[in-house]
């Protein structure tokens, strides 16, 4: 992603330190960023991770984070997709205002069991975003919603190279438009520890493989016109479809996708947050009901579903 000694089109950087999470919460969402004072963010040159890929020179291209900023609701979402702030996260555009107390309610548990906060930034060159047709010179104009659905995709991947993709993790986002370079305050926490512990502490750097993998997969969604308008076209046949496949679900259910139903309902974990019943979901706990529900889907394709699934 860089050519000759050219900016690279995407960087990202990170700090850690124990989570004093509902602090950077507020930092990342503010409408006018200033300065962060050494109280809200405590972190120590060594916890201080520098992109792999960026080379010496370009560290002043860093500076701009601390510039103001700002954050923006989205004009060009769908009402269903509309939330009360413009932080995303895994699925949600925008969270609603129980969304946002759940996360805060996170940030708490984390600092109260001292788990680990990741603050990081992935930094976007103008010239890729302009290339990439996500970004206006002239009116300023930001594509979120694709650059959300980038980080979102990438996500899981690169949660799970570095051992946190458990039900314990959680993470937001947000976008700031008013710099030179668009970027995004990516925040990443556990409400309790999972990570190998150093001296005591929650192992905090992230190997330069993960970071590149994470950047090569945004890239690689963001800059293919062409494969981008290809999977809109396939989440509105698929949003179409499975609305569909909803209204023709009827009662005349069989006794067995009754028993599945149950025994699904009886193998859900006990979760605060119920967005973790889902199928990207690949903690221990809930290996059963997802395959329980696996179970379920097949067999109603297979009968009262086929003809819509075969369409």
């Amino acid at each position: 992603m860089i050519k000759n000694n050219q900016a690279p089109d995407i960087i990202y950087t990170q700090q850690f330190r124990i989570a004093n999470g509902e602090r950077y919460l507020q930092y990342t969402e503010r409408k006018e960023a200033i300065n962060p004072s050494p109280e809200d963010i405590e972190i120590s040159n060594k916890n201080f991770q520098q992109d792999p890929d960026l080379p010496e020179n370009f560290e002043g291209y860093l500076g701009y984070t601390d510039r103001k900023a700002a954050t923006k609701m989205e004009d060009d979402l769908d009402k269903k997709l509309k939330g009360d702030y413009p932080t995303f996260s895994q699925g949600v555009y925008e969270l609603s205002e129980e969304q946002h107390q759940q996360l805060i309610n996170n940030l708490k548990e984390a600092q109260t069991n001292k788990a680990m906060l990741w603050a990081g930034v992935i930094s976007f060159s103008p010239e890729f975003l302009t290339k990439a047709g996500l970004y206006d010179p002239k009116t300023k104009k930001v594509n979120q919603k694709l650059i959300k659905k980038a980080i979102q995709n990438a996500m899981p991947n690169f949660l799970a190279n570095e051992g946190l993709d458990n039900q314990e993790t959680f993470w937001w986002g947000d976008i700031h438009l008013n710099t030179d370079h668009v970027h995004v305050h990516l925040a990443i926490s556990q409400r309790r520890n999972t990570r190998p512990l150093k001296n005591g502490v929650p192992k905090g750097m992230f190997k330069n493989k993960s970071i590149r993998l994470f950047k090569s997969q945004i890239h690689h969604e963001l800059e293919n016109k062409k494969s981008r308008s290809r999977m809109i076209e396939i989440e509105k046949a698929l949003d179409a479809t499975k609305k569909k496949l909803t209204n023709g679900l009827t009662n005349d259910v069989t006794i067995q996708q009754k028993n599945y139903l149950q025994q699904i309902a009886n193998a859900l974990p006990d979760y605060k947050d119920k967005r973790k019943w889902r199928s990207s979901n690949h903690s221990v706990d809930f290996k059963e009901a997802k395959q329980l529900t696996d179970q379920l889907v097949n067999s109603l394709l297979q009968t009262s579903l086929n003809n819509e699934y075969s369409e």
